[in-house]
């Protein structure tokens, strides 16, 4: 295959990011294409999908991160360059059988196919394919998804997590509601969930389609983030909500115990609604603020130890087989 030999520390590296006609410029495509840049050696740019790859000029490898292609109709799946090394970061596999099959069907091309959702990995795995599948989760930004600060800060040129960055500016606030959900209601299951959970905790903030620094406040000023999963997938809001350094009551999701996101410590894990309910209730009392900062504080460590998208850009160099 062609581009950089394995281990080959970056010199020079182009990686081309395929994407959408009108894609959004935010979310997972985003933050990958975003901490790519800042490794030494190492340029990424973006080609909407319809443009030839006859004018991306010359490239080494191209990394697609999943932008819901499947959603405008006509477009097929992007199939790379044979010769080039490739990586495929699939996510919501989770939603419906029809997106399912055009990401599985898509991930088949690349020389590493990954998945955010652990089950798609699992099941791609069990065939004999010819190229490497991997689980990588969700992640968050961290320099997007942050603690409440005195001031905002901007990105040091030393780029990878660093706490004491943050730890300097960090403060805490008086909470303006018990809990919050921040985000979408289209699944019925979610919506019978958070309805419930509203139903119990009348001091309650919804903000449906916030996202970035506007949800991290809104994290910032609850005592508790709500976070139902859709299908049991580890979502990209566990992972937001850790690194805004907030307190996170969540369903048992696919990979917590793998990742080592421990129940009490981190965050709290129900398992039924009733549970989840109850200790809402509980941790929602002012008396427990003290601790309740302590685990969020912990999550928060957990979080910019190992998740995020700088943690991510560089596991996708290392598939690419460019040391940094």
């Amino acid at each position: 295959m062609g581009g950089p030999a394995l281990g080959q520390r970056a010199a020079r590296v182009r990686i081309i990011q395929p994407c959408g006609p009108s894609h959004r410029d935010d979310g997972a495509p985003l933050y990958i294409k975003r901490w790519l840049n800042r490794f030494p050696g190492v340029t990424c740019d973006r080609f909407p999908v319809t443009v030839p790859a006859d004018q991306w000029g010359d490239y080494d490898a191209v990394v697609y991160v999943d932008w819901a292609q499947d959603a405008f109709n006509g477009l097929p799946p992007f199939v790379p360059d044979p010769a080039k090394r490739s990586v495929c970061w699939q996510s919501d596999t989770h939603w419906k059988p029809e997106g399912w099959s055009y990401r599985m069907e898509q991930a088949v091309h690349y020389g590493t196919a990954a998945f955010a959702q652990r089950n798609a990995a699992d099941v791609l795995a069990k065939g004999p394919p010819p190229f490497r599948v991997e689980w990588m989760p969700h992640a968050a930004d961290h320099y997007v998804y942050y603690p409440a600060m005195r001031a905002k800060i901007e990105p040091p040129p030393k780029w990878e997590p660093d706490f004491g960055i943050f730890e300097e500016f960090m403060c805490e606030v008086i909470p303006r509601w018990d809990l919050c959900f921040v985000g979408y209601m289209q699944d019925p299951s979610r919506q019978e969930r958070v309805e419930r959970m509203f139903q119990a905790i009348p001091n309650f903030c919804f903000r449906p389609g916030v996202f970035f620094e506007e949800a991290a406040k809104v994290y910032h000023f609850s005592r508790v983030v709500f976070n139902p999963s859709a299908r049991g997938d580890l979502n990209m809001r566990t992972f937001e909500a850790l690194a805004a350094r907030s307190f996170m009551l969540a369903d048992r999701q696919q990979g917590m115990d793998t990742l080592g996101l421990k129940n009490g410590e981190h965050c709290l894990i129900y398992d039924t609604m009733e549970e989840a309910i109850e200790l809402a209730k509980e941790w929602s009392d002012p008396s427990k603020d003290r601790k309740r900062i302590e685990i969020a504080d912990a999550g928060w460590r957990w979080c910019l130890a190992n998740h995020t998208y700088w943690h991510r850009a560089k596991t996708i160099l290392g598939w690419l087989g460019i040391t940094t």
